[in-house]
Parts: C-alpha cells; sequence; structure tokens
C-alpha cells in the first residue's frame, strides 16, 4: 500500500478535485497527492479561497482498489474563534486609599521631583 495526502477541514469534510469540501463516503472524487509539498499547497489555496476555512493536509494509505483509506472519526480542528482565549476583562479604575480618583504615578512623581513640587 501507498500513502497519499487528502485535505480535511475543521467540519471533517475532504476537498475533492473540483476544490468542492464533501463527506468521506465519495472516496472515489477526493483530491490526494503523493507529495506533502503538494498537498500543503492545496491547503493554502483553499484557506485563500475561503478565509473561515481551517484545513489540514492528512496522510492515510490506498487500499487494494486504489481508494484513500480515511479515518472514522475526523478530529474537529478549532475555529479561530475557539484557538484564540478571550482578553481579559479591563480592569477597574484605580483608586487612591484617600477616596482620590486620581493616583501619582512614577512620570508625575518624577516631573514634580524635577520642578521641585509636592504631590
Amino acid at each position: 500500500m501507498s500513502t497519499v495526502y487528502v485535505i480535511r477541514n475543521q467540519h471533517g469534510q475532504y476537498l475533492n478535485r473540483q476544490g468542492e469540501w464533501v463527506e468521506a463516503q465519495e472516496a472515489q472524487s477526493l483530491y490526494r497527492t503523493a507529495h506533502w509539498d503538494e498537498a500543503v499547497n492545496s491547503v493554502f489555496e483553499a484557506s485563500a479561497r475561503d478565509i473561515t476555512i481551517r484545513a489540514e493536509a492528512v496522510s492515510c494509505q490506498l487500499d487494494a482498489r486504489g481508494l484513500p483509506q480515511l479515518h472514522k472519526e475526523a478530529p474537529q480542528l478549532p475555529l479561530a474563534a475557539e484557538a484564540e482565549p478571550e482578553p481579559p476583562a479591563a480592569p477597574a479604575e484605580p483608586v487612591h486609599p484617600s477616596g482620590d480618583s486620581e493616583l501619582p504615578t512614577a512620570r508625575t512623581e518624577v516631573a514634580a521631583e524635577a520642578h521641585g513640587a509636592d504631590l
């Protein structure tokens, strides 16, 4: 048996020769190549056509009829929104212990010292 590469997206669909995403049952029409670099180029091209696609090149064996033996359970790739954690909430405005809403900063203290003023 020989190894080929097919292209799978985050929904478990595979790229066919016409550049469409199809289910694994259509193994005879899938895009496949024996070369890793060609598969990576195809991933890049598919991602350029649709920026919401998260695709990967997957290696698989050919069966006796020359069709790719696809994995039964395709792992779900993370979507862009799921892959990046949410930024933390903005901290509350700092309050000086005396109740003033403005706290002196190192910059204002240095400036005040340079001009001989007390804060």
